[in-house]
């Protein structure tokens, strides 16, 4: 049996999830966990999200410095990689608690035309009686 209480404390719920999503790592869909520090000659293409950038840029030796700026820069393209995934699974499951949410009530209101209607045959099958 379905109570309206229980559709508030999913409501809540909701919104307190939402709420952490929102202090998560990542502050946006082009953002990275840290700051990324990479050679001049190909920066633009992280500044703006754009990969073609980075594959027409002429291959050639990286000095010293180069190289150690590439390896630092590696380890916050992994973080932020890992921090989407997290966002995204945490968003899947908001929407499924949310689908949920929607299905409860949308098989209440049902109920209530039912029995508006003086319609006893009782609940179909993918609902919970209520009233």
């Amino acid at each position: 049996m379905t109570r309206p209480e229980n559709d508030e404390t999913r409501e809540n719920l909701l919104t307190n999830r939402v709420a952490i999503l929102a202090a998560a790592k990542l502050d946006g869909r082009q953002s990275f966990v840290n700051e990324l520090q990479v050679p001049q000659d190909i920066a633009l293409a992280p500044m703006t999200n754009r990969p073609e950038l980075l594959r027409a840029a002429p291959a050639r030796d990286r000095s010293a410095e180069e190289v150690r700026v590439l390896h630092g820069a590696l380890p916050g393209l992994l973080e932020s990689s890992a921090a989407l995934r997290e966002h995204a699974a945490r968003v899947s499951g908001l929407a499924g608690n949310w689908r949920q949410l929607m299905k409860g009530r949308q098989s209440v209101g049902a109920q209530i035309e039912r029995f508006v209607a003086f319609d006893h045959g009782g609940a179909a099958e993918d609902e919970e009686e209520v009233l």
